[in-house]
């Protein structure tokens, strides 16, 4: 009953939140202990940010991450921060982070004028699961990610720059 009416989800999850062209990705961990939302979306796709996280029942986020500075990944922070309760927020690189039981790892360590190669890159596990999110950093940074850390397994690979060919190579 608590699952169909969305009062919680034992489950954990990770959501990409369909926010147009932008981008918006929603962590919950079980009984939704923790809430981490990575980017907003363009201002416009606003409504449907806010709409979402309401129609699950998320009035607070644990952690706002926001991977760079470009409008169709940091549009609705003001807007989040008026509506909702937000512990921490994120936009930095900072190596090693915990939000609840997650600890994510930022494997970009470059920070320069160009906002997409800036990226935070954010790696974690969850149930089992690995998860490699790489904001928009292009191929240039994928190598230097690998020649850091070599191969790194993962499950799921949310790739840069929305799939576009001068992002993921």
């Amino acid at each position: 009953l608590f699952q169909y009416t969305g009062a919680f989800h034992p489950f954990a999850g990770v959501t990409f939140i369909n926010v147009g062209q932008g981008d918006s990705t929603l962590i919950t961990t079980p009984f939704h202990q923790s809430t981490i939302l990575i980017d907003t979306g363009k201002s416009s796709a606003y409504r449907s940010l806010k709409g979402y996280l309401q129609a699950h029942g998320i009035a607070k986020l644990d952690a706002l991450i926001i991977t760079h500075g470009d409008e169709d990944h940091c549009g609705n922070v003001d807007a989040l921060l008026r509506d909702f309760e937000v512990d921490k927020v994120i936009e930095r690189h900072i190596f090693c982070y915990e939000v609840g039981q997650i600890t994510l790892y930022d494997l970009n360590d470059v920070e320069n004028d160009n906002d997409n190669n800036s990226s935070i890159v954010n790696y974690f596990q969850m149930n089992g699961i690995r998860y490699l999110m790489m904001g928009d950093a292009d191929s240039s940074i994928e190598k230097n990610i690998l020649s850091t850390y070599g191969k790194i397994e993962v499950d799921v690979l949310h790739g840069s720059h929305h799939g576009s060919d001068t992002g993921t190579s």
